[in-house]
C-alpha cells in the first residue's frame, strides 16, 4: 500500500514528529497539513531510544535498565524492509488470516494480501489509533496480550514482540509464541523477529526449547543485518527471523534446531523452506479444517450444556423463578470485559469462566428439591466453622447482624475459643485446643506413662542367630516413652543407638493399644535388606516385603504385621499406596528410616513419600541426623510429620529475603501465625526463615554463621525431635575422632600448582558436553573435583613426575603400627579403592585385603564378607564409603582410617559408624587424613562449619573450639585454607594463608 521512503529522520526529532501525527489524527487535519498516509507510515515510530534517561542518575545500572525498559515497553517498530521480507518469505494468500499480536503501527498489514483479514491488537492506545489511520479495513485491538482473543484462528501470526520483559513465568519474546501457538490454526504459519540469543543455547534454555517443541514445529531462521534497526535508534543489534509451524498429529513434527542461517534472498528461503511445508499442510487441508472444528466442538459443548440447563431451570416449577438470574449471570459471561484500571493478574481471579457458568447452573439444578428453612446454623466445613442461612430470608438477616460469621479452625484453637454459642462443636474444638496445647510442650518435659512404662519394661526380643533375649536399657525406654505419647516423632539417636528396636518396640505398642492395623517400614534398599528383613526374619516377626503391587493386597489388618517398602518402591507405587491408605482410614503407623533420605525437598522420593503417607494417623521418623548440609533440609521432615497443620506455624515475624545487591534484607512474614504451605512455597519460606546464606569450600574465612530466628526453629526442634549421641545411649565415650595432617612433597605440591594455574592442559580429563557455556560452567566443578582427587591418587595423573604418595605412604605406616589388628580404610572414589588396595596387597602379603564397592558387590556378598573379616585377627578392609554407609554391623573393627573426605560429617559418620556400634565393647579409633595447605584444608573447615549448624538441629550449641576438640583438630585451620583474591591487575588468583601459590 504504502512506499518505504527510506528516508532518515534524527533521534532527536522522533518525539517531537509522534507527538505531531497524533496530534493530527486526533483532530481529523493530517491530510489538510500535508501530511499523508504514506509520510505517517515512514514517519511514526515506538518509544525505544526515547527515555530521555540517564544511568549517572541512577545507583546502579540495573535500577536504570529496569526504568528505561518500563518506559520504552519494548516499542522498537519493524523497519519496511524488514517487514517486507518476512512476508516474501511467507508468501500469504488472500484468504490467509493474519495476525500481529503486539502490532504497534502494524508495519506488517502493509504488505499483507487482504487488509481486511489483517488483525492487529497492541497495549498502546495511540499505536492502535495510527493503525487505524493507516489501514481502515483491518481489525485493531487495543489491551494486554493475554487477553486478546479476535474469536477467530489465524493462518498466519507475524511480529516483533518486545524483548527481555517478564510475563508470568516467560520472558516476552517467549510468551509471544505461546499465545500464538493458543491462535493458530492447526498447521499455521508463525514468523517473528527475535534476539539471536534467544533459544541460542540448548543447556541454559532447554526449558524454552522443550516448550516450542511441545506447540511447534521448526521451519527454519535467517540472521538479519545487526544494523537492521539503526532508524529506530539501535545499531549493532543481532536479530533473526524464526519461523515455525504449529504442530499437529498429521504432519511430521521437526525439532527445533538452534542453528542459524545467513541472511538469503525471500526467493530462495520461500523455496527451500516454506514451499514444502505449506504445500504438504496443503495436501491435507481438509483434514485439518476437521480438526479446527474439533477444537470449535468444545465450545459449542458449552452451548449446548448451557442451554439444556436454562431450559430445565426454566420449565421447573419450583426452579422457574430462578431462571431471570441465571440468564443474568450467562450474559454478564458474555459481556464482561477488563476494566481498564485492572491488572491482568488480577481480571484472570475475577472474570467469569465457562467453568465458572457451568457450575452455577447445576448448583441451581441440584438444589431443586431443597427446602427453605428459616434457621442460620453453625457448619464446618474443611479448615474453618461458619454461620449458614437456609433460606433468603435468614440469609438477609445474618447479613445484617453484627459481629463474626466465620473462624478458621486454626484461629479458633490459637485464640482458645469461638465467637459462637453452639456447645455442638465444643467436644470437638476441645480435642483440637487439647492436641495443640500438648504438641507445644517440649519432649522433655513430658512425664513419662506409667502404662508405656509397663510394656516397655516387659518389651524383649529373641535373637535366634545369636540366641539371646535382647531388651531396651534405660535411656531408650524413656525415649520412646515420650515418643510414644504423641502420633508423630523424630528419633534423631546417633548410628549404632538401637533404632531398629526402637522402632519395633513403637510399632508392637501402636498396633496392639492404639488400633493401628499395620505398620509401614520405608526406608533405602540397604536399610530393608540388610536391617528390617534380617530382624524381622530373626526375631521372628510377621513382615511382608512390597516387590510388586500384587503384593499390596496381602497385607493383613489387625495381624501386628511389617510391611517392608524401600523408597524406590514408594516411588513407584505411590497412588496404589495412597488407596490403601485411604482404605485402612490412615489408622496405619508409618515408620522412615534413614529418613535423611527424604530431605530433599525436589526428590522424587521425598514427594511420592509425602503424597502417599502425610495423612496417616500415626508416624515416626529415624535418623542419625536430621540434616547433612544446611538447616533447610529438615523442613521436609516436619512436614512430613505435621502435615502443614496447626502444629506448623510459622513463628517468624520476619524474613530475611536477598535484596538487589545480594544482602539479606528483613522483611514481616505474610504467614506470620499460619501454618507453613505446602511443597515449594513452604520451603522457601522455611529457607527465609532460618536458612543462613549458603557456605562454600572458598568461602570458609570464619567458623560462625548466623541462625536467623534461632528461638523459634529451636522451639520446634524441642517438641518434634528426641536426640540423643552415641554416648548417651550408650552410657560411655567408646570412640574418639583423630584428625592427622600429611604434608606434600615437592612433586605433590607441583601437580596442585599445575591444577590451579594450567587447569586448561588439563581439560582433556572431561569430555564435552556438546554445548561450549554447559562446559564453561562446569570448569569450576571440574577443576575442583581435580584438586580433591590428586589428594587421595597424586599418581593417577600424567602430570605426576613422584612416586607412591606421602599419604599412601602414611596409611601404610599406620596399617604396621595397627599390626595384628583389624583396620578399615574408607575412600569416596573406586578408583582410589582399587589403587589402595593393589598396593597394600604387595606390601602385605600376610595380611587378607577385603574390598568392597557398590559395584564388586551385592548386598548379600556384604554380609558374607563381614563374617569372613571377623574370622581374622589383622584383616584391612578397603572400600567406598557409600558401600557401607547404612545397615551393616561391624562393631569388631576397632582403627578406622579416612584418606578421603566427603562433603559432610553426617556422609562420614553413616560410614565409620558402622564399626561403633550399640553392643560394640573395645575403644575405637577414627583417622582423618589431609593434606596440610591443601583444598582438603577447605573442606575440612567445610565440613566444621556445616556441622555446627547440623549440631544446632540436634540441640547442642557449641563454640568453635568445642567443635575443633570434638574433631580433634590441634593446629591453626585458617592458615591452611584456600581462598580467592585478585591480583594488581584484576586477575583471580588462589592463595593458601600468608602466601600466594607461585
Amino acid at each position: 500500500m504504502y512506499n518505504n521512503l527510506k528516508f532518515a529522520i534524527p533521534q532527536e526529532k522522533r518525539d517531537e514528529i509522534n507527538k505531531k501525527i497524533l496530534a493530527l489524527i486526533d483532530v481529523g487535519k493530517a491530510e489538510e497539513n500535508g501530511v499523508t498516509r504514506e509520510i505517517i507510515f515512514n514517519s511514526y515510530s515506538g518509544q525505544g531510544k526515547l527515555h530521555g534517561l540517564s544511568a549517572t542518575d541512577f545507583d546502579n545500572f540495573h535500577a536504570y535498565s529496569q526504568e528505561k525498559k518500563q518506559f520504552e515497553n519494548g516499542e522498537f517498530f519493524t523497519p519496511p524492509e524488514v517487514s517486507q521480507y518476512l512476508m516474501d518469505c511467507i508468501r500469504p494468500s488472500m484468504s490467509d488470516i493474519i495476525m500481529d499480536l503486539c502490532c504497534g503501527a502494524s508495519v506488517f498489514a502493509n504488505y499483507v494480501p487482504c487488509e481486511s483479514n489483517f488483525y492487529g491488537n497492541d497495549i498502546s492506545a495511540n499505536h492502535i489509533n495510527v493503525s487505524k489511520y493507516l489501514y481502515p479495513s483491518g481489525n485493531f485491538a487495543c489491551g494486554d496480550i493475554r487477553g486478546f482473543d479476535p474469536e477467530i484462528k489465524a493462518d498466519i501470526i507475524v511480529g516483533n514482540p518486545p524483548y527481555n520483559i517478564k510475563i508470568g513465568e516467560w520472558l516476552s519474546q517467549m510468551f509471544y509464541f505461546v499465545k500464538a501457538s493458543e491462535l493458530l490454526k492447526p498447521a499455521g504459519i508463525l514468523a517473528a523477529v527475535v534476539p539471536c540469543s534467544f533459544l541460542a543455547d540448548e543447556f541454559m534454555d532447554q526449558k524454552m526449547i522443550r516448550e516450542i517443541n511441545d506447540r511447534f514445529s521448526f521451519v527454519g531462521q535467517v540472521s538479519l543485518s545487526p544494523s537492521a534497526f539503526k532508524a529506530a535508534g539501535v545499531d549493532h543489534f543481532k536479530t533473526k527471523i524464526l519461523f515455525l509451524q504449529k504442530k499437529t498429529d498429521r504432519l511430521e513434527a521437526i525439532p527445533y534446531n538452534p542453528a542459524v542461517i545467513d541472511l538469503v534472498s525471500s526467493d530462495s528461503f520461500f523455496n527451500q523452506y516454506m514451499r514444502p511445508v505449506k504445500e504438504e499442510a496443503e495436501k491435507i487441508r481438509r483434514e485439518l479444517m476437521i480438526d479446527l472444528a474439533r477444537g470449535d466442538k468444545e465450545y459449542a459443548s458449552f452451548l449446548y450444556d448451557v442451554n439444556k440447563m436454562l431450559y430445565q431451570i426454566k420449565v421447573h416449577p419450583g426452579l422457574a423463578q430462578k431462571y431471570p438470574k441465571c440468564l443474568a449471570y450467562y450474559a454478564k459471561y458474555q459481556e464482561q470485559k477488563k476494566p481498564d484500571n485492572m491488572k491482568y493478574e488480577e481480571w484472570q481471579k475475577v472474570r467469569i469462566t465457562k467453568a465458572k457458568v457451568i457450575r452455577y447452573l447445576k448448583n441451581v439444578l441440584q438444589n431443586q428439591n431443597t427446602v427453605e428453612k428459616d434457621v442460620i446454623r453453625l457448619v464446618k466445613t474443611d479448615y474453618s466453622l461458619k454461620l449458614k442461612a437456609y433460606s433468603r430470608k435468614t440469609k438477609l438477616q445474618l447479613s445484617k447482624t453484627p459481629g463474626r460469621k466465620f473462624i478458621s479452625i486454626n484461629d479458633a484453637v490459637l485464640e482458645g475459643g469461638t465467637p459462637f454459642e453452639d456447645p455442638a462443636y465444643d467436644k470437638l474444638m476441645s480435642r483440637k485446643r487439647k492436641a495443640y496445647n500438648y504438641m507445644q510442650k517440649n519432649i522433655e518435659g513430658r512425664p513419662k506413662n506409667a502404662s508405656l512404662s509397663e510394656f516397655l519394661d516387659a518389651f524383649e526380643v529373641l535373637d535366634q542367630e545369636n540366641d539371646e533375649i535382647i531388651k531396651l536399657n534405660d535411656v531408650q525406654k524413656d525415649d520412646i516413652n515420650r515418643s510414644l505419647q504423641a502420633s508423630y516423632g523424630y528419633l534423631q539417636w546417633e548410628q549404632g543407638g538401637g533404632k531398629t528396636l526402637a522402632g519395633l518396640s513403637s510399632a508392637l505398642y501402636r498396633m496392639r493399644y492404639q488400633n493401628a492395623r499395620f505398620t509401614i517400614v520405608i526406608g533405602t534398599a540397604i536399610a530393608i535388606n540388610n536391617t528390617w528383613e534380617p530382624c524381622l526374619n530373626n526375631y521372628g516377626l510377621n513382615y511382608i516385603r512390597i516387590n510388586r503391587i500384587s503384593d499390596l493386597e496381602k497385607v493383613k489388618c489387625h495381624e501386628e504385621q511389617f510391611v517392608l517398602l524401600t523408597l524406590d518402591s514408594v516411588s513407584k507405587r505411590k497412588k496404589h499406596l495412597a488407596k490403601l491408605m485411604r482404605m485402612n482410614s490412615q489408622k496405619v503407623f508409618v515408620i522412615i528410616d534413614e529418613a535423611d533420605s527424604i530431605c530433599n525437598e525436589d526428590g522424587k522420593r521425598s514427594r511420592a513419600t509425602l503424597t502417599s503417607f502425610r495423612r496417616c494417623r500415626y508416624k515416626l521418623m529415624m535418623s542419625g541426623t536430621m540434616n547433612r548440609n544446611h538447616i533447610a533440609e529438615s523442613a521436609t521432615a516436619f512436614e512430613f510429620l505435621y502435615n502443614n497443620s496447626i502444629n506448623m506455624l510459622s513463628e517468624a515475624e520476619y524474613i530475611y529475603v536477598k535484596n538487589k545487591d545480594g544482602e539479606d534484607e528483613e522483611v514481616y512474614n505474610e504467614y506470620y501465625m499460619c501454618p507453613i504451605p505446602a511443597f515449594k512455597k513452604g520451603y522457601r519460606l522455611f529457607k527465609q526463615s532460618h536458612l543462613p546464606d549458603k557456605i562454600t569450600v572458598f568461602g570458609i574465612e570464619k567458623h560462625t554463621q548466623d541462625i536467623y530466628n534461632a528461638d523459634v526453629l529451636k522451639k520446634l526442634i524441642n517438641r518434634t525431635v528426641i536426640t540423643r549421641t552415641f554416648e548417651e545411649i550408650v552410657g560411655k565415650k567408646i570412640y574418639a575422632l583423630h584428625q592427622e595432617t600429611v604434608s606434600m612433597d615437592q612433586e605433590e605440591l607441583q601437580l596442585s600448582n599445575t591444577i590451579i594455574h594450567e587447569f586448561y592442559k588439563m581439560k582433556h580429563l572431561f569430555s564435552s558436553t556438546g554445548n561450549a557455556r554447559k562446559d564453561r560452567m562446569l570448569e569450576i566443578i571440574q577443576q575442583l573435583n581435580l584438586m580433591l582427587r590428586a589428594c587421595v591418587i597424586p599418581e593417577a595423573f600424567a602430570e605426576y613426575s613422584g612416586g607412591t604418595s606421602t599419604k599412601l605412604m602414611r596409611v601404610v605406616s599406620m596399617l604396621m603400627l595397627f599390626e595384628g589388628e583389624r583396620v578399615a580404610i574408607g575412600l569416596r572414589h573406586i578408583e582410589s579403592v582399587e589403587h589402595y588396595a593393589e598396593f597394600i596387597k604387595t606390601l602385605f602379603p600376610h595380611r587378607k585385603v577385603f574390598i568392597v564397592t557398590g559395584k564388586s558387590m551385592n548386598l548379600t556378598a556384604r554380609r558374607n564378607m563381614v563374617k569372613d573379616l571377623k574370622n581374622t585377627n589383622d584383616g584391612i578392609l578397603v572400600s567406598t564409603q557409600q558401600s557401607l554407609s547404612s545397615s551393616m554391623n561391624i562393631g569388631f573393627v576397632n582403627k578406622v582410617i579416612l584418606p578421603e573426605l566427603a562433603w559432610n560429617e553426617s556422609t562420614m559418620s553413616q560410614y565409620y559408624k558402622r564399626f561403633i556400634r550399640f553392643n560394640s565393647v573395645d575403644f575405637k579409633d577414627v583417622y582423618y587424613l589431609t593434606y596440610e595447605n591443601s583444598i582438603e584444608s577447605n573442606l575440612l573447615s567445610l565440613i566444621l562449619a556445616k556441622e555446627k549448624l547440623i549440631l544446632f538441629m540436634k540441640n547442642q550449641e557449641i563454640d568453635d573450639e568445642e567443635i575443633y576438640e570434638k574433631f580433634g583438630v590441634h593446629f591453626d585451620l585458617l592458615d591452611m585454607l584456600l581462598y580467592k583474591m585478585r591480583d594488581q591487575y584484576g586477575n583471580v588468583q588462589i592463595a593458601w594463608g600468608k602466601q600466594m601459590i607461585v
